[in-house]
């Protein structure tokens, strides 16, 4: 079950579900979800690390620092609370971005390399690579990197100072906090994005193959009664007959037309001529080995490919099955109908060693049947027909 849905063109996402249940179909999907647990930590993180800006403020002074967390921890808190369908997920994701460089930068200003401005820088990269298109993110980290060296060759340089003794600073907790809240949201950040877009290419990848075995599937059945399409029965019967060529078997296709289909069709109507069909297509099914393969040519016309068989009675006696078990009472709206079978056998290789010929050559002989009287079979082999008595289809 999905957890987004579309409100006035942006994407809304419900939260409290667990991050390995979200059916994900789209990118954007993906991209949403993890901008609102991305926000979701910044609050977090902006609450304490304002109350700790408040605290440092008695030990180092006011600096303009305090200033922009104090800033973004209301910026943020405006942006979680705010209606999702208000402010577009491409705004979030550039205030995702530019916050942990604004709060990096800011703090390598005022603190150098004894603040945590550095991991916030590597979360903004972070948080950019997933977000941001390449040329974007390149322009982005080489902003990023600049800033950073100016900011050091100012320290080199002495042109900038730090606002505490650094020597004293680094043995204080106040000092440290800042390192420990920004290795848990780098942590937090790169897990949630890394998880959140394997979990994502896993189900996308999952729904493209099915996608593909449905499509496969359709391309290689008759879409009415679910066997094999003519396609793939040709497969079917050239692996038969390899098979048979290679074991010293025999392999046989059996061409078989419905007798009395048509009136069915004209006197009760085409959809009950689908479900007459239907069940012949399921009676050919179960009369039938796992190994054999049933397929639907079109219109009243189905084939069959046999799978390594000793005999050509082996086939006769397939075909008698079959024409026994299509005539019996089919029920169409209530009312019990007959219709016949007339089967034509094709033998490889036997009667050809062509694949191509055992169509055309079960063919006619099933059209022999058909001129013989119906509702029986007979092998391409030139034998006569052996007609099944109705009382007995």
């Amino acid at each position: 079950m999905t957890t987004a849905r579309i409100e006035r063109g942006h994407i809304i996402l419900k939260w409290g579900t667990p991050l390995e249940t979200v059916d994900w179909k789209t990118e954007a999907e993906v991209k949403a979800y993890l901008i609102r647990v991305i926000e979701r930590v910044y609050v977090v993180v902006a609450v304490v690390g304002g109350l700790a800006s408040s605290v440092r403020f008695f030990y180092t002074g006011w600096q303009p620092l305090y200033a922009i967390h104090l800033g973004i921890a209301l910026v943020l808190l405006v942006l979680h609370w705010s209606p999702p369908s208000l402010i577009s997920i491409p705004v979030r994701i550039h205030v995702a971005i530019g916050i942990p460089a604004l709060v990096g930068l800011s703090g390598l200003y005022t603190f150098g390399f004894y603040g945590n401005g550095l991991a916030w820088i590597i979360v903004a990269c972070t948080v950019a690579a997933v977000f941001l298109q390449l040329r974007a993110l390149i322009a982005f980290a080489l902003v990023l990197w600049a800033t950073t060296v100016t900011i050091g060759m100012l320290y080199v340089q002495k042109i900038l100072t730090l606002p505490v003794d650094g020597s004293s600073y680094i043995n204080l907790y106040l000092g440290w906090m800042p390192i420990f809240i920004s290795a848990v949201v780098l942590m937090a950040i790169a897990t949630t994005m890394v998880f959140g877009y394997k979990h994502a290419i896993e189900r996308l990848l999952s729904t493209t193959i099915a996608q593909r075995d449905i499509i496969h599937h359709q391309a290689a059945h008759d879409p009415l009664t679910g066997l094999p399409n003519k396609t793939l029965m040709d497969d079917r019967l050239a692996m038969a007959c390899e098979r048979a060529d290679r074991e010293k078997t025999l392999a046989a296709l059996l061409f078989i037309d419905l007798d009395g289909f048509k009136g069915v069709n004209d006197s009760k109507g085409h959809e009950a001529g689908d479900r007459v069909l239907v069940e012949v297509a399921r009676r050919l099914e179960a009369g039938l080995r796992k190994v054999d393969t049933a397929a639907r040519l079109g219109g009243d016309e189905f084939l069959v490919v046999l799978d390594g068989i000793s005999s050509r009675a082996d086939a006769d006696t397939v075909a008698a099955k079959l024409i026994e078990l299509v005539g019996q009472p089919i029920d169409v709206g209530g009312e019990a109908v007959r219709i016949g079978v007339s089967i034509g056998i094709a033998v490889f290789p036997d009667d050809t060693r062509q694949v191509s010929d055992l169509v055309r050559l079960a063919d006619g002989a099933m059209y022999a049947v058909k001129r013989a009287g119906k509702n029986g079979y007979q092998q391409a082999s030139g034998e006569a027909p052996k007609q099944v008595a109705p009382d007995q289809a």
